[in-house]
Parts: C-alpha cells; sequence; structure tokens
C-alpha cells in the first residue's frame, strides 16, 4: 500500500532510509526517540526552500514497516511534504537503529535487523513514484556502489535533475575512497562533514580548506564541506577560489538532522539552475540557504514541527553578509 497522491509539484526528493533512532549523547546516559534516517531532516531542508520560493513541495521516498503510523505519519503531514513515495511494507516492522554521539562530534551507528532492512526495506529506483521523475533534484544517502546504482536506474527512468550525495559514517573510511571516487562523476553536489572527510581521504590533521581542496579532485560538479560549528566550505571542480560560511546562529536544542537538511536546501537552491551554469557565487548562496535550513534544525529536538518561512529568510540574509571568498593557494 502506498501513500496518498501528490496534491502540489514535488520540486526535489530524498531517497535514503527512514529510521527510528534511539540516541545517546555522551557522557549523558539518556537516551531519546525520534525520527532519524536522514530522508526527513533532508527533506525539511529542500522544503523550506521550495515553499519560500514558491517551487512547489519537497517529497520523500522510502520503505517503511507496516507499523509506520500515528504520530510519525503526522510529523510528515504537518510540514506539507509529500509521502507519495512512501511505500508500507506489510509483513515488516519499521526500522530502528541506535546512534551514539561522541563528545568529539564523531558518530556511531547501528540498525536493529540490520539483514532485513538490505534485503527489504531499502528504497529503489522503482520505488520512486512517476511524478518524482519529472522533479529537478534527489538527495542519496547510501553506500557507493548503491548509489551509482539508483541514479543510473533514476536516469533510465526518465529524471534528469541535479543530484546531491550525501555519504553515511559508515562509508567514509579509506577503503571506501576508490569507489566513491569511481561514482562521483554521476554526482552534481558531494556533501560529506568535516570528520567524515578527514577519515575518508586519509587527512586527519588537514584544515577544512586543504580536504575541501582535495575532494574537488575527486570528480564531483560541487563540493560543501559541512564543518559543524565551524560552518562550512563549498567550491566547484577546476574552480581556483571557495566560499567560507560561518554556522548560522541557533538556540542549539539538537544537532541530529542538521547535515541531513543542509543537505537539502543546498540542493533545493541550486537544483533550479543547469548544471552546466554554476557558478561560486550561486553555490555560496545556496550555502547560506543550507546554513539557514541546518539552524533551523538545529532549534528544534527532532524533526522541526513546522515551517518558520521569516526566521529562515532573516537567518539566510544573515549568512549572506557573512560569505567569505578566499582564494585557494593549494
Amino acid at each position: 500500500a502506498s501513500a496518498p497522491n501528490i496534491t502540489m509539484a514535488v520540486c526535489c526528493f530524498s531517497i535514503a532510509s527512514i529510521v527510528v533512532d534511539h540516541i545517546q549523547k555522551l557522557p549523558s546516559e539518556n537516551i531519546k526517540t525520534e525520527l532519524g534516517g536522514g530522508n526527513l531532516h533532508a527533506a525539511f531542508g529542500m522544503h523550506l526552500v521550495c515553499q519560500q520560493s514558491k517551487l512547489g513541495v519537497a517529497g520523500t521516498c522510502a520503505r517503511v514497516g507496516e507499523n509506520f503510523k500515528g504520530t510519525y505519519q503526522e510529523q510528515i503531514r504537518c510540514l506539507g511534504i509529500d509521502s507519495a513515495g512512501l511505500k508500507y511494507m506489510q509483513g515488516h516492522v519499521q526500522p530502528e537503529g541506535t546512534m551514539v554521539v561522541h563528545e568529539d562530534g564523531s558518530r556511531t551507528f547501528s540498525m536493529a535487523d540490520i539483514e532485513d532492512y538490505r534485503l527489504n526495506l531499502r528504497a529503489t529506483a522503482e520505488d520512486v513514484p512517476k511524478a518524482y521523475l519529472s522533479s529537478q533534484g534527489v538527495h542519496i544517502l547510501a553506500a557507493p556502489a548503491r548509489t551509482a546504482e539508483l541514479i543510473s536506474s533514476l536516469r533510465q527512468l526518465g529524471f534528469r535533475g541535479a543530484v546531491v550525495y550525501e555519504p553515511g559514517p559508515v562509508y567514509c573510511t579509506p577503503e571506501f575512497r576508490q569507489p566513491l571516487e569511481d561514482m562521483l562523476h554521476l554526482v552534481d553536489i558531494f556533501s560529506p562533514n568535516l570528520h567524515e572527510a578527514q577519515a575518508l581521504a586519509s587527512l586527519p590533521d588537514a584544515s577544512k580548506a586543504e580536504v575541501l581542496h582535495e575532494l574537488t579532485t575527486w570528480g564531483a560538479t560541487a563540493v560543501a564541506l559541512r564543518c559543524g560549528s565551524q560552518g562550512s566550505v563549498a567550491s566547484l571542480r577546476g574552480e581556483i577560489r571557495y566560499v567560507a560560511i560561518p554556522a548560522a546562529p541557533s538556540s542549539v536544542q539538537d544537532d541530529t538532522g542538521c547535515g541531513n537538511s543542509y543537505c537539502g536546501a543546498i540542493l533545493a537552491s541550486l537544483c533550479v539552475h543547469p548544471v552546466q551554469q554554476w557558478t561560486l557565487e550561486l553555490l555560496a548562496t545556496a550555502a547560506c540557504s543550507a546554513s539557514a535550513a541546518a539552524s533551523l534544525t538545529l532549534d528544534a529536538d527532532g524533526i522541526p514541527r513546522h515551517l518558520d518561512l521569516d526566521l529562515f529568510a532573516k537567518r539566510q540574509q544573515l549568512q549572506i553578509s557573512y560569505l567569505d571568498f578566499t582564494t585557494d593557494t593549494n
């Protein structure tokens, strides 16, 4: 059984897991439960931009358990995110996972019943509603090889939009570097966080500018390196300059999902422009929107319950006033 039909045009969508997360932030022993998995937080970031620009709505594509209902469905409905891409899997329960946030900001994640998830609960390109295929962008969070398969299958089905790829922490180790480099030519925006990128590139002590310089040689059109409280840096393949954006102000309630929201918003901001026309200035403005979207996620405990477009606009403008373009000296 599928979710209700689309009622507004979907501008872009996320194809990633939806997981019920049990989160522990060290050194605290407290554990809280909330929706995670990257999909809905990314869709929230997209949706802010889509609604602000009146482009339509964000969509979510995922396989969910037959028990995915009630409060979880209501969260999606309240935000206005399109849920036609949710596929309810009879005989399977909603995926759950445990995330431990370490004091240095790094994270470890494990999923319960991982075998059932891998075999039955990972969305495929065939799960994407036909109407989504005419959208302008997709957010993917998956293993490098599976991401390449998804992109290839989506292209075969007629999808022509931009792709933002967000690697999961488990795939940000040196052994995944070559598989990732082999598929990044298929990706328009590559956006890891600094911890992930340093591990992936075997550059544990490198600065964010040095890591960014390395990543821009790996094949993606654009790289947006997320650096937590240090903000973000971004550049284009072949560009000698990069832009630095500070972290947007927020009340810092919960940093879970901030990176996902950043990825969703930067995609929604850029995907309305043909990829071949992207400039560093366009990327910089999009990164400001992404930073503002991440800050609204940071304000909330879990997935935000509503869209505050006025606050979003104020933080966007504040970020634009802080833009810093720098020439790469590497």
